[in-house]
């Protein structure tokens, strides 16, 4: 800027100028006035992009609206569907799966965000040959705007064009991302056969591979080699619905999915436990549809695999004994968390796990009812390890005459004696329980060691007379007779004879007000001091700040026979302690705990 012109300088030049157009504008040509647009034209441009910048949301440096701009796109439109039935894909939560196709809308807004969007690379590198938006045209565009960046592509095998197949053919090295669907066994021509078996992809970290249709329409193939077996930095691999297992070794695979069709029984689990042996590095798997035609095979006796680094694994939809086998023969001897999902009913053969759990000495118990499915939590003390285990109950409407009462066989999973905590989240549910009574009765009478129970319900219209029945069965006195071995750890000695949970010192409750009936409360209380088992402490939780039910006669009932009461607000339910792993990197096969 020339000395002695500042901002008012140019302001009074530019009225000037405006003021001698609008007074004048007889005297000039229109060549004239075509010159002098062209020559404010720049000015008025520079002035209205400098007024842009000025804005807040532009003034945000660009690395900072660089990763602004990554988390916001998975907002837009048509995001990856997700693993929400067995024809939609799975994507791992380390996966780079972001839909990144609308992502040329945010070069349109101004000058600045076309100058930094386009200098993020990592915002283009998403292809999808199934989707309109993204013609032959922008592909070329994409590929060039992402360098020096891994490449991300769903690929419709049915669907790969020109443009598509040259990345394949002149850039296999940038291809970090790979989601491949087809149709039956994904070996129906010629290309598909040569893209998946010939081209080396050495910098592939995320692998796909996804049958749309059924695999029972298709005849089976024999195990494939992918890629030429060049596939040195593969990590994550998901196999979806396919008659076969690729043969390849896998020395670096960390997280594994594999889902099968049960219509589909002739998948040898010799080819899987070739394809899972050399896997040392695994952390995470999950087994999903599996079925065999003659479950008392040879493989059925193998010797067990041990992954020293293996932290979850999640097995499902497929039948009780075949669960259990996986459970036994998929190990590691540091510990592992389990979760066994969809046991549906009429499963014919009753599900034991007996010695098959990593958790040999439960510390915590939790059963909820998540309609309809019945959920049992059990962790050990130190929560390292710990199992969950999903059943959806038939509310007496199963018309399978095999079908068995799961919750009867709840206590073949563990001696539960060493169980110190008892949860019962949603504990109305589980009274729609079929026999509900000697279901409560049963498990606390193989709770002998308990000390804490927590017992919440977040449903306001829950009848109280459900939370009555709970604190019930706790002052019944016990039928030694019945319960058989129940007794087993308890000193009667020290504690109520013929007491359940005879150790039970703290008794926590989250409920609604509503649900509250006090008086069965202060009643429950003074009938465990009778029983020679008083409480030592009783906290007493509220979803809202509303003044506490309890009458002045009612806590002086229960200060006299519980040494601590407590009441106090809170927002949401207690939550039972359990593996830190449980609840990080959560997915659609791995809810959180």
């Amino acid at each position: 800027m020339e000395p002695g012109y500042n901002t008012m300088t140019a302001l009074q030049h530019a009225e000037a100028l405006v003021s001698k157009l609008q007074n004048n504008s007889e005297l000039y040509s229109a060549s004239e006035l075509k010159t002098l647009e062209d020559i404010l034209h720049p000015a008025i441009f520079s002035i209205r992009r400098m007024i842009n910048s000025l804005k807040p949301v532009n003034r945000v440096p660009p690395e900072v609206f660089s990763i602004i701009l990554s988390l916001v796109s998975p907002c837009l439109p048509n995001p990856p569907v997700r693993y929400k039935s067995r024809r939609a894909p799975f994507y791992w939560p380390s996966s780079l799966t972001q839909s990144r196709q609308d992502i040329v809308r945010s070069t349109h807004v101004c000058h600045y965000w076309r100058k930094t969007v386009l200098a993020i690379p990592i915002l283009w590198v998403s292809m999808d040959s199934g989707d309109v938006r993204q013609s032959a045209t922008l592909i070329p565009a994409f590929v060039e705007r992402s360098r020096p960046a891994h490449l991300q592509l769903f690929v419709d095998i049915t669907k790969v064009g020109k443009d598509l197949q040259s990345v394949f053919d002149e850039e296999p090295s940038r291809i970090g991302e790979l989601h491949l669907f087809g149709y039956g066994n994904m070996y129906t021509s010629e290309q598909p056969r040569n893209l998946i078996e010939t081209c080396r992809l050495p910098q592939l970290e995320y692998l796909t591979l996804m049958s749309k249709m059924g695999i029972s329409n298709s005849p089976p193939v024999p195990t494939r080699m992918l890629f030429n077996n060049e596939l040195p930095r593969l990590r994550t691999l998901t196999l979806l619905n396919l008659p076969w297992f690729p043969s390849n070794r896998f020395d670096n695979l960390t997280h594994l999915c594999i889902t099968k069709q049960r219509e589909y029984p002739d998948l040898e689990i010799a080819d899987l436990f070739s394809l899972l042996r050399p896997c040392h590095r695994l952390e995470e798997l999950v087994l999903s549809g599996f079925a065999h035609k003659n479950e008392t095979r040879r493989e059925l006796y193998w010797r067990p695999l041990k992954f020293h680094r293996l932290r979850r694994l999640a097995v499902g939809y497929m039948s009780a004994t075949l669960l259990a086998w996986f459970i036994t023969h998929i190990l590691n001897p540091a510990g592992l968390t389990i979760r066994v999902f969809d046991m549906r009913c009429g499963v014919s053969d009753d599900f034991t796990l007996g010695g098959a759990a990593s958790i040999r000495v439960p510390h915590r118990v939790r059963l909820t009812m998540q309609r309809p499915v019945l959920v049992f939590t059990a962790v050990d003390r130190d929560a390292s390890t710990g199992i969950r285990v999903e059943r959806e109950m038939c509310f007496k409407k199963c018309r399978e005459e095999d079908c068995p009462d799961w919750a009867e066989n709840l206590w073949t999973l563990w001696n539960l004696h060493s169980v110190e905590e008892l949860w019962l989240d949603e504990y109305a549910g589980l009274m729609r329980l079929e026999g509900y009574e000697a279901f409560g009765s049963k498990l606390l009478g193989e709770l002998a060691a308990v000390t804490t129970l927590v017992l919440s319900q977040s449903a306001p219209k829950a009848d109280p007379k459900i939370f009555g029945d709970w604190l019930a069965c706790l002052t019944t006195p016990r039928d030694d007779e019945g319960d058989g071995e129940g007794d087993g750890d308890s000193d009667d000695g020290a504690f109520g004879v013929g007491a359940y949970c005879p150790k039970l010192a703290t008794l926590h409750l989250w409920v609604e007000v509503r649900s509250m009936p006090c008086a069965v409360l202060a009643d429950f209380c003074t009938a465990r001091a009778r029983m020679g088992c008083p409480l030592k402490r009783l906290l007493v939780e509220f979803p809202t700040p509303d003044a506490a039910p309890f009458s002045d006669a009612d806590r002086i009932r229960l200060e006299e026979c519980v040494a601590s009461v407590e009441f106090r607000v809170a927002c949401r339910p207690p939550k039972m302690v359990v593996p830190a792993r449980c609840n990080v990197e959560t997915h659609d096969f791995w809810p959180a705990w």
